[in-house]
């Protein structure tokens, strides 16, 4: 599939003599790894994810990050060969919103042309995620009152609350929090490595023993690994979080999110979440 910022889109396929270019004829196109020109053998429009999409943008009159989002959670997948990230391109403002391991409550957003500005680098992708996970306000809730404590989890450990009556968020508050972690967390992150090497010296004289029992260390451990039907990202340690805000103004709603703050680094986000504080 090929597309523009002017809305403009078409996906190229060998069909059955030819090439085949299919425009768009709705206001969105779809397309999974199946061939749409497939006359013989309908798997395109049996494919659940193809079904889910179609059924969600056809409910809807307006485009959005927010809805490409709930396609994507819509159509992932899990288990063995889960999806792995998932990609929003805004080709209007050339952002790019990145969602790591079929989680879209958190995401990454980057400017492309900011980006190769900066010339070559290397960015592993999970380690841009700290599974940020909003508690309280529920959404949608109605405060009693015009005091709020927001509440969330996450394995970073300087955070950025924001709230704001625009939904896009152009202008809000803020309250910065940070929680570090003890420095005992990262000594202990050595004690596998140290447990090996002890082993390795007590038995430096008898080196079929110590192969044999490393051996059976990493059968153990393939395994077990093996016997997992579902397969996990490795989060960051998650940690809690809060932030009291008073003297909100009552009978307004507001949108609420946390940003991450990394030196160095980019910025994940959870996604905007909303609250009514009572009059």
């Amino acid at each position: 599939m090929w597309a523009d910022r002017q809305g403009n889109s078409v996906i190229i396929e060998y069909g059955e003599k030819d090439v085949v270019f299919l425009r768009k004829e709705q206001g969105y196109q779809v397309m999974t790894n199946f061939y749409l020109t497939d006359s013989t053998n309908l798997r395109w429009a049996n494919c659940h994810r193809f079904k889910a999409i179609t059924a969600l943008l056809d409910n809807e009159e307006e485009l959005s990050i927010e809805l490409m989002t709930c396609a994507l959670e819509a159509s992932h997948k899990e288990g063995l060969t889960p999806t792995l990230y998932s990609n929003v391109y805004d080709l209007k403002n050339g952002d790019i919103y990145v969602y790591h391991f079929h989680y879209y409550g958190e995401f990454v957003r980057f400017n492309l042309a900011e980006e190769l500005e900066k010339g070559d680098q290397y960015l592993e992708l999970p380690s841009l995620f700290y599974g940020i996970k909003m508690k309280t306000p529920f959404p949608d809730q109605v405060l009693n009152g015009s005091d709020v404590c927001f509440k969330w989890s996450g394995g970073a450990a300087d955070y950025e609350v924001r709230y704001s009556e625009d939904q896009g968020f152009n202008e809000y508050n803020s309250e910065k929090v940070s929680n570090p972690l003890p420095d005992e967390t990262q000594s202990l992150s050595y004690a596998p490595a140290g447990i090996i090497l002890i082993i390795a010296w007590s038995f430096r004289k008898r080196r079929r023993q110590c192969l044999l029992f490393l051996s059976l260390l990493l059968l153990l451990g393939s395994c077990s690994s093996c016997t997992k039907l579902f397969i996990s990202p490795q989060w960051p340690e998650s940690m809690e979080f809060s932030a009291c805000i008073k003297d909100l103004s009552p009978g307004r709603t507001y949108h609420w999110k946390i940003v991450s703050l990394v030196e160095n680094r980019m910025s994940s986000e959870s996604i905007a979440q909303t609250f009514t504080c009572s009059d």
